[in-house]
């Protein structure tokens, strides 16, 4: 385990750099762990061209949280048993043209078509600012990756009498270089259901084109099992993932006790699949066939996997414990598993 020290002080740190041993294993069949460092927690990925991840976390933009990383890449050597992990610095001065620092990143996608270009959320408005979409490009130089931020689109706001976002998670369905059908994860509470939302973004001129309120996709929505457990303080979406065959994934998580040391549980299903082309982006499955609950881990990222024998990597922001990265939905060894009971990728 490594630990940072906690920035207080005004000099700007050196970017966080961490090469560790991957730890193969851990104590939960369902949770094929790679990574456990204190000091990374995960809160959205995403997949580059060269098999690397990127890795946003939700750092906030005040002076205790303006030098932990917001951005990083995760180089996962699963032969040599190697992890490292670089952050990525942008400047002041380009975070300052598009409004300020990012502040609680929450979700990000990859556009399909477009080579190394992501979406990045925030999670909401706070106090009248921030609430917005960052368009960025990723570029490799020798063993180096920056981000060059093309353009930032402020969210609707909603309307009145609505209940205020919180978004967790993020798809993009793209069947056009200039534009992308993005749908949003508003994560819910306990009582209060999460709902799916989704506009259309133009990125050439950074502006939504479905008007200026999104769209309601589905508008109550509860994780399985939560309810059967009676489990109330709950995450009905802490992520949102759609993969390479248009499946879509959703995790939602459970936090007990104080917060910041759990105990935590999280659920992962498939949620439904994307449809580019019709009136509505996303066919919702009510009735999920594929979930996994795990305990003691709150997952708050999903994208592809690492493994041949799994569906999807996942990352967790497990709070004072730090982070974990891993695989879920991996064919056990020792069960023989048909097509019926597991999807392919």
């Amino acid at each position: 385990m490594f630990q940072i020290p906690y920035q207080t002080e005004v000099e700007e740190p050196p970017p966080t750099a961490i090469k560790v041993g991957l730890e193969l294993g851990g104590h939960n069949k369902f949770f094929k762990k790679w990574l456990d460092v204190e000091q990374i927690d995960i809160s959205g990925m995403a997949r580059l061209d060269t098999g690397d991840f990127l890795l946003i976390h939700d750092s906030k933009n005040n002076d205790s949280e303006q030098f932990r990383p917001r951005l990083g890449v995760l180089a996962v050597d699963p032969i040599l048993r190697v992890s490292t992990y670089r952050e990525i610095r942008i400047d002041d001065r380009v975070w300052a043209k598009q409004g300020g620092l990012s502040n609680d990143l929450e979700a990000v996608c990859g556009l399909p078509l477009s080579r190394n270009e992501f979406l990045l959320l925030e999670s909401s408005y706070y106090e009248g600012r921030f609430g917005r979409i960052f368009h960025v490009r990723l570029k490799q130089r020798g063993t180096v990756w920056k981000a060059e931020v093309l353009g930032a689109v402020p969210l609707p706001q909603p309307i009145r009498n609505e209940t205020p976002y919180n978004f967790e998670g993020m798809g993009c369905i793209q069947d056009s270089r200039d534009t992308v059908e993005v749908v949003l994860g508003d994560r819910g509470h306990g009582k209060q259901r999460s709902r799916l939302l989704w506009n259309t973004l133009d990125l050439k001129r950074n502006r939504f084109t479905r008007g200026d309120r999104f769209k309601t996709l589905e508008y109550s929505i509860r994780a399985p099992v939560w309810e059967a457990l009676g489990e109330t303080t709950v995450r009905h979406i802490s992520d949102l993932y759609i993969d390479k065959l248009g499946r879509m994934w959703i995790a939602s998580s459970y936090e007990g006790g104080d917060g910041d040391f759990g105990p935590f549980a999280s659920v992962v299903y498939m949620a439904g699949y994307a449809s580019p082309g019709h009136i509505l982006p996303v066919d919702w499955n009510p009735d999920p066939v594929f979930q996994v609950k795990i305990g003691g881990l709150k997952i708050e990222a999903l994208g592809p996997p690492l493994s041949p024998d799994c569906l999807l990597s996942v990352g967790t922001d497990d709070e004072g414990f730090g982070g974990q990265f891993g695989e879920v939905f991996c064919k056990d060894p020792d069960i023989e598993v048909t097509s019926e009971s597991l999807p392919t990728n």
